[in-house]
């Protein structure tokens, strides 16, 4: 099987593809052709020591490294890379250890051949991958495939995350060490793709697979009935009128297909998939779980029952997870209309008309007693603009396809109860953290990472609300809540 070498190249507009005939890497390659033979050996270690000069990557975090042009790895060519492992592997065979720089050539040269040797065991995946669809397969071996391509990307995401943290935790490494790591991060990035890549092709494979099962079936039916499948026979223009009536039924009940399934799982880059939904696999992957709330009138209504276990006898319904109420606005509106928003309304307003799960409430964590200050960021009502139709769902606002619309709350300080009194609508911010953690139970977010002006650094706890009361928790240690 012939390889054919395509990389793909992110962000092609602003890239420019470094070759053996750029300016600085020609000018490196004649000076070491030259000082190699020179009897100054001196000077042909100082020219390779110049060119991959890691001084850049000292004592910096990961973020905001700012890697030179003529050291992104990721803009050479096949044979500028294989020409800079060539000329490495030259210098290696007769340097002596000078200075103690041997080890750091010896770092430069290990990191170019697994970056070059990364590049080639994807171009094989790929041309396995299409060389497998292009073929004749079968649904067991599309998926088998597929399967495993989703193991090694979610090892490979693993590892990115703890080479990032490695990276941000040893600041003090030898540089040569750190641009090795970084080179192994781009080598992560690179493989993730990769295997997205793959089981896309999988999967629109599988699909085919899918489709030709449908027409199948159809026209299994279509032979049961002899008159009908002969008139349709010798009057096809019918099937666009078919086409034109599912238009128009607009059946809104969707049937998500296994090709379905694994293309959204293998664009997802996430290590763990939206939380709330009964499971990651075919059958699951789109089934919300549901929670028991406490209903009636008492003064644990809208609470989860498994935060009550010491409560017997709590009368309880089950409802998801979480929701979206698309006629919201137009109960908001209502509810606002008469400008006089009050605890007493908003409670009336959450038992008769708000449906449980369908907005997340964000507050501060405080110390003890104390009660919010102008000094303090403020609370929220997120409400749910979009939900997540399945475990892999995106949007282009959020990781976890969920869109919220932030509402300023209001704190009642006889009551110590926060309630909706205002219309100020937030814009929410791209926070990575907050998009990507959200469902998770009481889960911190950093107070920078939320709308609104007071970037006071305080940590926020975010909840599914189901209508309970939005009070301070009791804290009798003076502990921050996290």
């Amino acid at each position: 099987m012939s390889i054919m070498r395509q990389r793909k190249r992110g962000n092609v507009s602003s890239v420019t593809l470094q070759t053996i005939h750029s300016d600085v890497h020609r000018n490196f390659f004649a000076s070491v052709e030259v000082l190699k033979e020179s009897p100054d050996f001196s000077s042909y270690v100082d020219a390779i020591d110049a060119f991959f000069n890691f001084d850049f990557i000292e004592s910096t975090s990961f973020k905001n490294v700012e890697v030179p042009v003529h050291l992104d790895l990721a803009t050479w060519s096949d044979s500028l890379l294989s020409s800079h492992i060539q000329t490495m592997s030259d210098f290696m065979s007769i340097i002596e250890d000078r200075d103690g720089c041997y080890e750091r050539f010896i770092a430069t040269s290990q990191f170019l051949v697994a970056f070059s040797d990364s590049e080639n065991m994807y171009a094989k995946l790929i041309c396995e991958t299409d060389d497998i669809c292009n073929g004749n397969p079968n649904i067991d071996e599309l998926c088998r495939r597929d399967d495993e391509n989703n193991m090694q990307k979610k090892e490979n995401i693993e590892e990115f995350h703890d080479i990032i943290q490695w990276f941000n935790e040893n600041r003090d490494a030898p540089n040569h060490e750190r641009m090795a790591k970084l080179v192994a991060v781009w080598i992560c990035k690179r493989s993730i793709s990769m295997y997205s890549e793959s089981s896309e092709k999988l999967a629109c494979a599988l699909r085919k697979l899918e489709d030709n099962s449908l027409v199948e079936r159809v026209v299994l039916n279509l032979m049961k009935d002899e008159n009908l499948f002969q008139q349709l026979v010798q009057r096809r223009h019918v099937f666009d009128m078919l086409q034109n009536r599912f238009d128009l039924m607009n059946n809104e009940k969707t049937v998500h297909t296994e090709s379905f399934f694994r293309n959204c799982r293998a664009h997802w880059k996430s290590l763990s998939p939206t939380p709330g939904f009964k499971g990651v696999d075919f059958q699951l992957f789109d089934k919300v779980q549901q929670v028991s709330i406490v209903c009636g009138k008492g003064e644990h209504n809208g609470r989860l029952l498994s935060d009550l276990p010491h409560i017997k006898g709590l009368p309880s319904k089950q409802v998801d997870v979480f929701t979206c109420d698309n006629g919201f606005q137009a109960k908001l509106k209502r509810y606002f209309e008469d400008g006089n928003a009050t605890l007493k309304k908003w409670r009336s307003f959450v038992d008769n008309e708000y449906v449980p799960g369908s907005a997340i409430f964000f507050h501060p964590t405080l110390v003890g007693p104390n009660v919010p200050t102008e000094s303090m960021k403020p609370s929220y009502l997120a409400f749910v603009q979009r939900s997540p139709a399945h475990c892999y769902d995106r949007n282009l606002i959020t990781e976890q396809g969920l869109s919220l619309q932030f509402l300023l709350l209001t704190f009642d300080h006889t009551e110590k109860e926060w309630f909706l009194g205002t219309q100020e609508k937030l814009e929410s911010k791209n926070s990575t953290q907050r998009r990507r953690l959200i469902l998770a139970k009481d889960q911190a977010v950093l107070a920078t990472q939320l709308p609104g002006k007071k970037n006071i650094d305080t940590n926020y706890v975010n909840e599914i609300y189901y209508g309970a009361r939005m009070v301070i928790p009791d804290v009798d240690d003076g502990r921050l809540i996290i």
